[in-house]
């Protein structure tokens, strides 16, 4: 590794955002029934106690201070505006400290040998940094509530952490840039407490409901950062840029490479690749197939980095994928994509709102192709040549590709439904209709998925939509 650079003389420290909670125009003076009800979760493992009286906007206590939280102050703050946001009226009386949160980035890195291979040379540092963070009380209780929560969100935060930290030394980041993205990291899916349960990276494909409430998140936990916690404005920047993508298909602003800090593309490239990477065996190779599918998603450092890892541990077995499967759904991604791009390339008779909303839609459906190409998929088919994977690594590969591929297509429609509901005059378009009609799932379940009981929606797909 080589010297670490200078802070770029580009880089600027946000401007410090000025606290909300007192003017009557914060988001949280309206206590969010599902981050307390998290909180009541976390109140079965953890002291958590009213550190004030609470009070709502009309001067009615409805709980005292000392008092522990339990089921009933979801009742009492049903359909009440308050006068200070509940999170700052609650501390955790035994909270996680940064030794909790190191070891639960040890015990991650320590579930599997791929994670060992790829993590280990940088975990000492790692523990560095992590531990020289010094939380606010309000950032401990909010880490005590993610260590508790019933979907597992802090094994999530913790190699996260670990990831973004790793291939921020891999790209020499300076040490100070880092300890900034090591916050942000532990707490960039924060938001994520503020939605229904059932918004989770646990679930299957998301529906476009389900879309739109999870590209809310970001900004959410940014406000929370900000607002609540009074974390630094740096640290509630990146957690709102955590999905982006560096060629703006992430969300939620859709911000390109030049938008983006050297933290922010560590943090994205850090969220997209852990849940891959945590998959167990091959869990590197996975990783690597869907860091550089699209060339400009991520920072090409980080992803020659990624791709190290995976070239310096052989395949391993993977008995569950069927070779001939995989060609079978490859020729059919294929045929689909070929439909899709032929049908948007002939839209010149379209409205002026239609032919705009194409443009990225058909950038999305050519980039997908020419991974097809890359992998000699077309080539294949032009001389009839059998498309079923010939080695233990291919078939781990194309099957990781195949399953991006679809999300990618199924995220696509999503995005085309929202285009509709947002401009009903797109969805008047027999061609637009025809194109939803081409993207329809061929297979959600594929009989190749290579781990059993886990949903295919892979995080790493699920931010790359293209944007309407």
């Amino acid at each position: 590794m080589t010297t670490p650079r200078e802070i770029p003389m580009s880089y600027q420290e946000p401007p410090s955002v000025a606290p909300l909670f007192y003017t009557g125009r914060s988001r949280f003076l309206q206590a969010n029934e599902n981050f307390v009800q998290a909180l009541i979760d976390a109140s079965g493992h953890c002291a958590i106690h009213a550190s004030e009286d609470i009070f709502d906007a009309t001067g009615l206590k409805l709980w005292a201070r000392g008092r522990p939280i339990d089921e009933r102050l979801l009742d009492r703050l049903r359909n009440r505006r308050l006068r200070k946001p509940i999170e700052l009226c609650v501390y955790a009386a035994d909270p996680v400290a940064t030794a909790a949160i190191a070891q639960q980035i040890e015990s991650c890195v320590a579930a599997s040998e791929e994670l060992i291979a790829a993590l280990e040379p940088h975990l000492a540092h790692t523990l560095k940094v992590v531990d020289a963070i010094i939380p606010s009380p309000t950032e401990l209780l909010l880490l005590s509530v993610l260590r508790h929560d019933t979907l597992g969100r802090m094994p999530h935060a913790a190699l996260v952490c670990a990831v973004a930290l790793a291939a921020a030394r891999e790209t020499d980041m300076h040490p100070e840039l880092m300890r900034t993205l090591a916050r942000a990291a532990l707490f960039h899916d924060i938001g994520e407490l503020y939605l229904p349960p059932s918004i989770s990276h646990s679930n299957a494909w998301f529906d476009l409901e389900q879309m739109r409430l999870v590209r809310t998140h970001p900004q959410i936990g940014a406000q929370v950062s900000l607002e609540l916690a009074r974390s630094p404005a740096s640290v509630g920047q990146l957690i709102a840029q955590s999905h982006e993508r560096l060629d703006g298909s992430g969300y939620p602003a859709g911000l390109l490479a030049r938008d983006l800090s050297a933290p922010a593309q560590a943090l994205l490239f850090a969220e997209a690749m852990a849940p891959l990477l945590g998959e167990g065996e091959n869990g590197t190779r996975r990783a690597s197939v869907a860091a550089k599918m699209v060339a400009g998603e991520f920072c090409p450092g980080m992803v020659d980095w990624l791709a190290r890892c995976a070239q310096a541990r052989p395949p391993r077995p993977a008995p569950q994928l069927a070779a001939a499967d995989i060609g079978l759904d490859l020729r059919d991604l294929h045929t689909q994509l070929a439909q899709a791009i032929v049908l948007l390339s002939v839209a010149v008779h379209e409205t002026r709102e239609v032919q705009a909303a194409i443009v990225p839609w058909l950038g999305c459906l050519r980039s997908l192709m020419r991974v097809l190409l890359q992998v000699g998929v077309e080539d294949a088919l032009a001389f009839g040549m059998n498309l079923a994977p010939q080695s233990e690594a291919e078939k781990i590969e194309l099957s990781v590709l195949a399953q991006e591929l679809h999300f990618r297509l199924h995220n696509l429609r999503l995005q085309v439904e929202l285009a509709i509901v947002q401009t009903p005059e797109i969805g008047s378009s027999t061609l637009v209709m025809d194109l939803l009609d081409s993207l329809q799932d061929q297979i959600v379940e594929p009989v190749y998925r290579s781990v059993p009981g886990a949903p295919i929606a892979t995080p790493a797909i699920a931010d790359t939509a293209a944007p309407a």
